[in-house]
């Protein structure tokens, strides 16, 4: 078609033109001159959009103030150890189904803390620090604003047993033991895991975990990364746009 195009625009040039006195052999290479190269436009690949749960926050990268999640779902009173415990909506759904996994197997564990807004959070950080002092609250609690609480998307999971212990040892019991090899069925990962809190930036706590979906979990619980690590390393520690500071 483009040859065609290009002939039948040469015969108009020379009939308007007369020939422009050009020979017939000259006319003859206008009229079968090769058919322009077609233009190419580059392909742009778009950039998929990170869904919500991978919003790395740590010490240095946090949310702003006002931040609060749009879908933030109550877990149903017989799963929790408090009132009003609240995650995002499919944070709120894997946690149903993983604490009701772990009761089918034996493990009385229930949901201890969920949202906590930067108000909340501002005042457990001044609490615990009059509790254990300054130097030690830094170490196992965020600045409000740098809480994975904030998100919605961390609950921290306690036994019907020792309710509320914040004990370190809960990662050697039936129950925490369970937690650390079931939790990425159901989504989860163990923020601050054993031995990285230079990592981290926090002490470990087993009893800590975080939604980011199956798939994401289950490879960070293969790579033997932290999230910190593996939302970095994969270029995923993408936030809301509303959401992000630091």
């Amino acid at each position: 078609m483009k040859r065609t195009i290009i002939l039948a625009s040469a015969a108009l040039v020379l009939a308007a033109c007369g020939g422009g006195g050009a020979s017939s052999e000259a006319r003859l290479k206008i009229a079968t001159a090769p058919a322009a190269a077609p233009i190419v436009r580059a392909q742009v690949t778009p950039v998929p959009t990170l869904p919500p749960q991978l919003c790395l926050v740590t010490r240095e990268r946090g949310v702003p103030e006002s931040y609060v999640p749009q879908d933030l779902t109550a877990l149903p009173r017989d799963y929790t150890l408090g009132d009003n415990i609240r995650l995002r909506a499919e944070a709120a759904r894997a946690a149903i189904k993983l604490i009701d996994a772990a009761w089918d197997n034996g493990h009385k564990i229930l949901g201890e803390s969920g949202y906590r807004s930067f108000q909340d959070q501002f005042k457990l950080t001044s609490d615990v620090a009059k509790r254990v002092g300054v130097e030690q609250a830094n170490r196992q609690v965020a600045p409000a604003g740098h809480s994975e609480h904030q998100l919605g998307l961390a609950l921290d999971v306690g036994t019907v047993r020792k309710p509320f212990s914040d004990d370190p040892a809960f990662g050697t019991w039936p129950e925490g033991l369970w937690l650390a090899a079931n939790a990425a069925k159901f989504g989860f990962v163990i923020s601050y895991p054993l031995g990285k809190e230079e990592i981290t930036g926090y002490a470990y706590e087993p009893w800590h975990i975080r939604y980011v979906g199956p798939q994401i979990a289950e490879r960070v619980a293969g790579s033997g990364q932290t999230l910190t690590e593996y939302l970095t390393a994969n270029n995923m520690a993408g936030c809301d746009a509303e959401a992000r500071t630091g």
